[in-house]
């Protein structure tokens, strides 16, 4: 894997003749999507390959099912998500030398992985999110078990409010949600009221915020989701508020 500002690249390798990933090339996949927020990726690429070996329209047809094999993973992750993923089956490679056919033609059974990030701030991602799209708010905290903000999320409330004022167009839902409870579980307790409302409570001060830096109540609501869905990627990230984009 090959990481630059934007793009992680990935290549996987495949038996001779097999279209499915064994375990530990699809390990592979499965490190960079727990290394990655799903929330940054803007679109992905797939391009399948093959070696040399039988004739031109079965290895066109093989290198096509590994590309959709390996676009399996990245759907299972990204469901309910927008994001563009392509893939392409470019058929056989051909050898480039009389020497070391065993390791070329290795090297040639494969498929390319190409993913684009988005730019790492929440201004970002709001900016480039299409309507019905839900953007986890990076660097948005709570105390435990409370509605109360740490200072540390201030900053990051003060660049979104700054963004929804000169971007007037935008219409959204604020969406709390909360961990550790299975789906179509009641409401945390919030330490703050001693009642049941935790996930409701954290996305109405988000709504306050907003209202005091002087964005219109009519833009926007609010409402809690509960545990309802969990992204499956760990407690802390199912601890959570998100930006649902209904206008722009």
């Amino acid at each position: 894997m090959v990481f630059s500002q934007q793009v992680y690249e990935l290549t996987v390798y495949f038996d001779t003749d097999v279209s499915i990933l064994n375990t530990s090339e699809q390990q592979k996949i499965k490190n960079v999507l727990n290394e990655l927020n799903v929330h940054r990726i803007y679109e992905i690429s797939v391009d399948g390959y093959c070696d040399d070996r039988a004739n031109d329209a079965y290895n066109l047809e093989l290198s096509q099912k590994r590309a959709e094999h390996v676009k399996t993973f990245f759907d299972a992750t990204l469901k309910n998500k927008r994001i563009k993923v392509s893939l392409e089956g470019k058929g056989e490679i051909a050898l480039d030398s009389i020497k070391n056919i065993a390791l070329q033609r290795q090297q040639n059974r494969r498929v390319d992985i190409v993913i684009v990030t988005l730019p790492g701030t929440n201004v970002n991602y709001v900016s480039f999110a299409q309507i019905g799209d839900r953007v986890v708010l990076q660097n948005v905290l709570f105390e435990a078990n409370r509605h109360a903000l740490i200072k540390e999320s201030l900053p990051t409330l003060d660049s979104l409010s700054q963004f929804f004022l000169e971007n007037t167009a935008y219409e959204f839902r604020i969406l709390g949600h909360i961990c550790c409870r299975k789906k179509g579980s009641v409401d945390a307790i919030d330490d703050d009221t001693g009642e049941r409302g935790l996930s409701q409570n954290r996305a109405k001060v988000i709504y306050d915020f907003f209202i005091r830096k002087g964005i219109a109540a009519q833009r926007m609501s609010y409402k809690g989701l509960k545990a309802d869905f969990p992204l499956g990627n760990g407690d802390e990230l199912d601890r959570r508020v998100e930006i649902e984009i209904l206008k722009k």
